[in-house]
C-alpha cells in the first residue's frame, strides 16, 4: 500500500514539476550553446548580444527560483488539502495508518526535492559541456578525482554531513507538517493560515538560538577544525533527530486523534 500511495503523490505533482525541469534543461541548452559563440555573438551583436545574455542568465535564475518555490508549496499544499481538507476524508478511509501516509508524504517529497538537484545539475553539466570543449569523458575523469579529494576528509565527517542534510530535510518537512496540523486545531482553525506560519517562526527561531549558543560553548580555541566540524555536525545532527521525532509524534496523533476537517 506504501507504494501505491508514493506512486499516487509522484503522479499528483508531477505536471507541476515536469514542465519546469523541461524550460530548465532547455534553456541551459540554448545558455551553453551561447556561451559557446559568444565571441561571434559579441562581434555581430554588440549590445543585443549582451542583452540576450542577460536576459537568459535572468530567466535561468527565476526558473531555480519557481523550481525550489513550487516544490516548497507542493510539500505545503499536498499535505494541507490531502489531509486536512475535502481529500482528508477519502483518505481517512483508506486501510492504512496514518504512520504509512506520512511515510508516503515524505519520500515522495524527498524523491521530489532528489529529482530538482539532478536537474539543476544537469543543467550546470549542459551549460559547461556546451560552452567549453569538454566532453562527456572529461566530466567522467572530474567525478573519479572526487573519491581522492575525499579521502582528504575523515569519513566521520562524510557521514555527518550527509546525516544532517538527511535528517534536516526530515525535520524542516514535520516541522511543517506539524505546524499546518497544530494551527487546523479549534482554537486555532479560524486564522490556520496565520497560526501555521507564526507557528513554523517561532519553532525555527528557538532551536536556532539553543544550537547556537551551545555551539558557541565548544571551546572553538582549543580544538582543531575537523573536531570542530564534527561536534557541530553532531549537535545539528542531534537537534534534527530530536525535533524529527517529536514533530513526527505530534502531527501523528493530532491527525489521528484530533483531526478536524472543517
Amino acid at each position: 500500500m506504501l507504494t501505491k500511495l508514493i506512486s499516487y503523490e509522484l503522479k499528483s505533482v508531477a505536471r507541476h514539476f515536469i514542465p519546469i525541469y523541461g524550460l530548465i534543461l532547455a534553456v541551459s541548452t540554448i545558455l551553453g550553446l551561447y556561451f559557446h559563440t559568444l565571441p561571434i555573438v559579441e562581434w555581430v551583436g554588440g549590445i543585443g548580444g549582451g542583452l540576450l545574455f542577460g536576459l537568459l542568465i535572468a530567466i535561468l535564475v527565476s526558473l531555480y527560483v519557481a523550481l525550489y518555490v513550487i516544490t516548497i508549496i507542493m510539500i505545503i499544499k499536498r499535505f494541507n488539502s490531502n489531509l486536512l481538507g475535502d481529500e482528508g476524508y477519502l483518505m481517512m478511509t483508506l486501510p492504512v495508518s496514518v504512520e504509512t501516509i506520512l511515510h508516503s508524504k515524505w519520500i515522495s517529497s524527498l524523491i521530489w526535492f532528489i529529482a530538482s538537484a539532478i536537474v539543476s545539475g544537469l543543467s550546470f553539466f549542459l551549460i559547461i559541456s556546451l560552452s567549453s570543449d569538454l566532453g562527456f569523458s572529461d566530466f567522467i575523469d572530474i567525478v573519479h578525482e572526487i573519491p581522492k579529494v575525499m579521502n582528504q576528509v575523515p569519513v566521520m565527517t562524510i557521514l555527518l554531513a550527509f546525516a544532517n542534510i538527511f535528517f534536516g530535510f526530515l525535520f524542516f518537512l514535520f516541522l511543517v507538517y506539524s505546524c499546518i496540523s497544530v494551527a487546523h486545531l479549534a482554537p486555532f482553525s479560524k486564522h490556520k493560515t496565520i497560526w501555521a506560519i507564526v507557528f513554523y517562526i517561532l519553532v525555527s527561531n528557538i532551536t536556532g538560538i539553543v544550537q547556537m549558543n551551545i555551539t558557541n560553548n565548544l571551546g572553538i580555541n582549543e580544538i582543531n577544525t575537523i573536531a570542530l566540524f564534527n561536534q557541530v555536525f553532531q549537535i545539528q545532527l542531534l537537534f534534527n533527530v530530536v525535533g524529527l521525532a517529536v514533530c513526527f509524534l505530534i502531527t501523528q496523533h493530532i491527525l489521528t486523534k484530533k483531526l478536524n476537517l472543517n
